[in-house]
């Protein structure tokens, strides 16, 4: 909500106002910049993804945020009478925190500390303009060093606990399900900024994901030769599966999967150019048990449906696939001219007969499809 361009008293559109955004973006404004993460984002795409999530963890996250409270009260300082940091400060670090916690530090040794050093000084640097940002006890023009040094040494405590601290086990709590709702979420987002109106721009690092955090820590060096190496490691064109699109998922943390869903769909962008470089936009109509967690759409033949709000959908364990959709459908038979289309990411064949498309079908093997005609794909 306090994205550059947001507003605290939106939280958030409902499905049919996107799409009523995405026909007026196609008949207006069809070359548009369609940017998810840009060098003045306050947050990384994905990072900012973890902090949606808990908007569907809420008894989780106030749980977790009592829980954590008393748990670091202890590395507080008191600064003019008051403790420092203060609450709603320490609320926004453990928001920080989950929003661009390493997911290769998950894996890491019991006895090793939950942060590298590199880590926590960039959760303090990150805190340091933000409290002097909000202008409530310091500020650029009259810096409060010793509310801010508290702070930095508050964070430095926290992050050197132990991953057998109480600390570690409660924020994990919270942290895992977030990171697995914003990874569904994460593909969802790439869908659907390569597919709906606009010219899609993919941020420098953005390929994998982007658990960045507010300037300078968005403008850090990219590592392109680990991306160079993924994406020489992706099923080459015609190769793609559903087993190929199921180990993609299985091993989400490594981001390969992200790099998978963008490659393919800027291939078809350059390809069949005349699919989205227009003015034609459908919103199509979701049906069944969960219809309003689906946000599908058509632009000339191309369906793109993808999830939303999965946390009621058993998000924070597994991606929702197969039966998790029960009836779930997507209507396309008032535009519908193909009998069967196959999806790009695991070639998957799904037959319409007349009826809405089955989510239970199409997203089978992997958490978001955009299908082709058959014969066309």
């Amino acid at each position: 909500l306090n994205e550059v361009g947001g507003d605290p008293r939106r939280f958030g559109v409902s499905v049919s106002a996107f799409h009523r955004t995405m026909r007026d973006r196609a008949a207006k404004t069809p070359y548009a910049l369609s940017s998810t993460a840009t060098h003045d984002a306050k947050r990384g795409e994905d990072a900012r993804l973890r902090i949606d999530a808990l908007s569907e963890l809420t008894a989780r996250a106030r749980r977790a945020l009592v829980r954590l409270e008393r748990i670091n009260r202890r590395h507080k300082r008191d600064v003019d009478g008051s403790s420092a940091p203060d609450r709603l400060d320490e609320w926004f670090l453990y928001q920080t925190l989950i929003g661009a916690w390493p997911l290769e530090a998950l894996d890491a040794e019991p006895s090793e500390p939950i942060a590298s050093p590199a880590f926590t000084e960039r959760i303090q640097t990150t805190m340091r303009k933000a409290i002097r940002e909000a202008k409530r006890h310091t500020s650029w023009a009259n810096p409060l060093l010793a509310y801010e040094d508290a702070t930095a040494a508050f964070v430095a405590a926290v992050l050197g606990e132990s991953r057998d601290s109480p600390f570690w086990l409660e924020f994990r709590r919270i942290a895992e399900p977030a990171a697995r709702i914003a990874m569904v979420h994460g593909l969802a987002q790439v869908v659907l900024k390569l597919t709906a109106p606009g010219a899609p721009d993919v941020y420098q690092g953005a390929e994998l994901w982007d658990f960045s955090l507010v300037d300078p820590d968005n403008r850090r060096p990219v590592d392109w030769i680990l991306r160079e190496r993924i994406a020489a490691s992706l099923p080459a064109r015609g190769e793609e599966s559903s087993a190929v699109a199921a180990a993609l998922l299985g091993n989400w943390r490594d981001g390969r999967v992200k790099m998978f869903v963008t490659r393919t769909l800027l291939r078809l962008r350059e390809t069949r150019r005349e699919m989205f470089l227009n003015d034609e936009y459908a919103a199509l109509e979701t049906v069944g048990q969960y219809a309003g967690h689906v946000v599908a759409l058509e632009r000339r033949g191309a369906i793109a449906i993808v999830p939303r709000l999965v946390g009621a959908l058993g998000g924070d364990v597994t991606p929702p696939l197969g039966a998790t959709w029960g009836d779930t459908g997507v209507l396309t038979s008032h535009r519908r001219t193909a009998q069967s289309y196959r999806d790009l990411f695991t070639r998957e064949i799904v037959r319409t007969s007349g009826e809405p498309l089955r989510v239970a079908e199409v997203l089978s093997h992997f958490p978001v499809a955009v299908l082709l005609p058959e014969d066309e794909a």
